[in-house]
């Protein structure tokens, strides 16, 4: 069996006050061609169709016809879930008799253990739908107080899933959840405070394809048996060097194969680095200017107005950091080891990194800084 699997769609996204619809448009005009030209037997959409639960109308009519065009003019039928991103009763509205016409969703967990059976030259195979399960909804469910994790939500799930597994066949689970051994991006929205989010992938080592949404990220977990497709596009720039695809999924009764069908949008999301004149001097001779930049300034020369001259040659800039005060994308400091730093020890890191190597934070420096958070201390606790 062939199966396209997608995730992540993010309908509707806006990035640094940018809409991305007519972006998003173009690029699904481009899958749909993909779709035609590659002809899989199902498409999975792996949660987070849109991009928030209460997505606009030019996201939802852009979705409508979407699926349209793959389930009544391709005649490719769409397994589709609601992600952490989605309304789950707005996912879910119609999906009983959508499914009549080969559109088979599932936006809240009724049902979940229940399977879609399509069938190849091999046999049936058994398609589970597990849209994105927040413990307190599943807690409420079951009737199972003692549900606080998603691991532990997803052991009770898994465990109603396999009392309808049928032996020996070909099973698929759809899922949205952060498993553990992930890379993450920016751009996902966490399912939980601190590690509580995480489920194991051990888990899955019983159905014969895992097929994951919420990381964008392309990227197996283990093996190509439990895998993320990432999303359709880049919403962040930490992806900029990601490369973009879907997956089309051979799936046999002994083996499982992936090909990354890669997918380009019209403009870019990408960073340039230098310094200002030499970004600008870039920018006129750029054929691909009208990509999404976040321009990194290298130099401590002041700057009057850079983003409006930067947008004479790069029209859709996004952001512009000043490479002292430059995010470090790739930092290993976690949340917790800043949380344990004094406020003056953040202070002086932050004096140390915006000034000159030459300035040094001095003992009198020191006594100022001190005298006047001794002084915000104070008007705090009278407040």
């Amino acid at each position: 069996m062939k199966i396209a699997h997608t995730a992540d769609w993010h309908l509707g996204k806006i990035i640094f006050q940018t809409k991305l619809l007519q972006e998003q448009t173009l690029l699904l005009e481009d899958f749909c061609r993909s779709l035609e030209e590659q002809q899989p037997d199902v498409l999975i959409i792996a949660g987070d169709v849109y991009d928030r639960s209460v997505p606009p109308s030019e996201a939802v009519e852009l979705l409508d016809q979407t699926l349209n065009r793959i389930v009544m003019d391709l005649a490719i039928p769409v397994l589709m879930i609601s992600g952490n991103h989605d309304s789950p009763e707005r996912i879910h509205f119609g999906s009983s008799f959508m499914r009549q016409m080969g559109l088979h969703v599932r936006g809240k967990l009724d049902g979940f253990d229940h399977p879609v059976t399509f069938e190849d030259a091999f046999g049936p195979v058994d398609f589970f739908l597990l849209p994105y399960a927040d413990p307190a909804e599943v807690k409420m469910l079951l009737k199972d107080e003692s549900l606080h994790t998603h691991q532990a939500a997803y052991e009770k799930l898994i465990e109603r899933i396999k009392a309808h597994q049928t032996p020996g066949r070909r099973t698929v689970l759809i899922t949205h959840a952060f498993i553990a051994g992930g890379t993450e991006s920016e751009s996902e929205r966490p399912l939980s405070v601190g590690g509580s989010s995480v489920v194991e992938a051990g888990l899955f080592k019983d159905f014969t394809f895992t097929a994951l949404g919420h990381l964008h990220r392309p990227q197996d977990i283990i093996s190509q048996k439990i895998h993320y497709s990432g999303s359709l596009m880049k919403y962040s720039f930490s992806e900029a060097l990601h490369t973009k695809s879907y997956s089309l999924i051979e799936l046999t009764p002994d083996t499982v194969t992936i090909q990354k069908i890669p997918l380009k949008t019209k403009r870019d999301l990408r960073i340039i680095k230098g310094h200002f004149e030499e970004i600008l001097e870039k920018g006129r001779t750029d054929t691909n200017n009208e990509d999404f930049i976040l321009a990194i300034i290298e130099g401590e020369k002041a700057i009057l107005n850079p983003i409006e001259k930067l947008r004479s040659v790069y029209p859709n800039i996004m952001k512009i950091e000043r490479e002292a005060f430059a995010y470090n994308r790739n930092s290993k400091l976690t949340v917790k080891e800043r949380e344990s730093k004094t406020d003056m020890e953040l202070f002086q890191a932050f004096f140390e990194q915006v000034n000159p190597e030459n300035t040094v934070f001095t003992p009198e420096m020191k006594t100022v800084v001190d005298d006047i958070f001794s002084t915000l201390y104070k008007e705090d606790d009278h407040s």
